[in-house]
């Protein structure tokens, strides 16, 4: 089974997403339905009756409503249907509710797992004992929307079919804030529970990411969603889920020639967590703050962002030092450009490790695809130099990072950026042989189309 978190994947393939700017459908959660003779208006009203029942902020939140039929999608089908489902508030703080599905309330549901995901999301995670989700995503990226005025949100467990061979986490619709067919008119996370441990670090994780998107669509409605998943997979990092590291990032590091920056259904979530958790951890929150406010769209956003913030760098340059950091993985070498504090990164398949003399032959690279080419410079002089040469047609597609350090210590490595100025391009790697014995060449494509990086060679002097 595929295991998806968001619903993007398979509505996409069977075409009910509206055409627009902003891509297929909206974040990469929910859709833009339409569903001719249904009601737009929510089935029930989350409100309390009076002020007086409202409970107050740092009181221990009461169920309102206890009861609810929500609208949600029938996933066994594509395009998938509305249905409804009956719920029951099982558990709740100042800033969530817990909903439970009448039909899988304590077989697989428990009372347990509920208190779980209340105290995650209202209370504590492993990022800050002291802060649940809620506190730590909206310090950072802002304010979900109100459109029930009831200050919560609402987390609906349910179970969420699979369809051909494709399982979903979670979603949200952005018809329940923005208004559209069977709007529920209210802050709603879907999370699958029936073969999930909902409490669970994978799927607090989930909660964390779909939390995030539901935050965003209330900042930026068009945000490209290759970044909008990035982001959420941010989310994920800063409230201390790393569930997806022995999955997908262990898939991606297995080929790190994947699309980044990729919008269609085939968006890889292990790139998407390592971009995000770069920029959390190179750019600091106040950088992510202000992205999430940025108008503009996917790399725009980026740079402008960037701008905005002091800081002189390009996507292409980002996207370079990204992967020399995805391979080094030392955040306390080099100004912590090249590593990660708050999760180790798997090795990185590599070609090699090469000899002097050997020849990498031919690579083609999607756009933002990485390659690694390793070489054991052991066997040459100490302090001696060495000269690696490039032949691509695409010279000027490609980013390029030269990373030298002994293989016992990573600790000590430098990186050099490389620019090649013709199809055939060599560059000098001064001070290598015997204790410095690792020299990796770190090749990312910035071309819009497949690329070709026809041969690499190193060679000592």
């Amino acid at each position: 089974m595929f295991k998806y978190k968001r619903l993007l994947f398979l509505l996409c393939v069977f075409f009910i997403c509206s055409i627009s700017s902003s891509g297929c459908g909206d974040d990469g959660n929910g859709t833009e339905l339409e569903d001719a003779g249904t009601p737009d208006s929510a089935p029930f009203d989350s409100s309390p009756a009076d002020a007086e029942e409202s409970p107050d902020a740092g009181e221990e939140t009461t169920c309102i409503p206890e009861t609810a039929t929500f609208w949600v999608y029938d996933l066994s089908v594509m395009p998938p249907e509305y249905i409804q489902v009956n719920a029951t508030c099982r558990g709740g703080g100042d800033h969530g509710l817990v909903f439970v599905a009448d039909d899988i309330w304590e077989d697989p549901v428990t009372q347990d797992s509920v208190d779980a995901v209340v105290e995650a999301f209202n209370q504590s995670t492993p990022a800050d004992l002291d802060k649940g989700i809620f506190e730590l995503t909206t310090t950072t990226f802002g304010e979900p929307s109100d459109v029930d005025e009831n200050d919560r949100v609402f987390l609906l467990l349910l179970e969420l079919p699979s369809y051909g061979g494709y399982e979903f986490d979670g979603y949200i619709r952005r018809e329940d804030t923005l208004g559209g067919a069977n709007s529920n008119e209210a802050e709603l996370l879907y999370l699958e529970a029936s073969r999930n441990e909902v409490s669970s670090e994978y799927m607090l994780g989930v909660i964390a990411h779909e939390f995030f998107h539901l935050i965003h669509i209330n900042h930026d409605t068009a945000e490209e969603s290759w970044l909008d998943e990035s982001m959420a997979e941010a989310s994920m990092i800063l409230c201390g889920y790393m569930g997806d590291l022995d999955t997908w990032v262990a898939d991606y590091a297995s080929n790190p020639n994947q699309m980044l920056v990729d919008n269609s259904p085939t968006f890889h979530y292990g790139a998407g967590f390592l971009f995000g958790g770069y920029l959390l951890e190179r750019f600091g929150q106040d950088y992510l703050s202000a992205l999430i406010e940025n108008t503009g769209s996917g790399i725009i956003s980026l740079e402008d962002t960037w701008a905005d913030i002091g800081e002189n760098v390009t996507f292409n340059e980002v996207i370079g030092d990204w992967a020399a950091a995805n391979w080094l993985d030392e955040p306390d070498a080099l100004n912590g450009f090249f590593g990660y504090n708050a999760f180790a990164v798997p090795p990185m398949s590599s070609v090699g490790p090469l000899m002097p003399g050997d020849f990498a032959t031919a690579k083609t690279l999607k756009p933002t695809g990485a390659v690694f080419y390793e070489f054991d410079t052991a066997g040459l002089p100490l302090d001696s130099d060495a000269t690696i040469t490039i032949v691509s047609s695409d010279y000027e597609n490609m980013q390029l990072r030269v990373l030298t350090y002994p293989s016992t210590d990573r600790s000590a490595a430098q990186v050099l950026t490389v620019t090649p100025d013709a199809q055939e391009s060599s560059f000098i790697i001064q001070g290598v042989g015997v204790s410095i014995d690792r020299v990796v060449l770190s090749v990312v494509s910035t071309a819009q189309e497949d690329m070709t990086l026809e041969s690499v060679i190193l060679e000592g002097e």
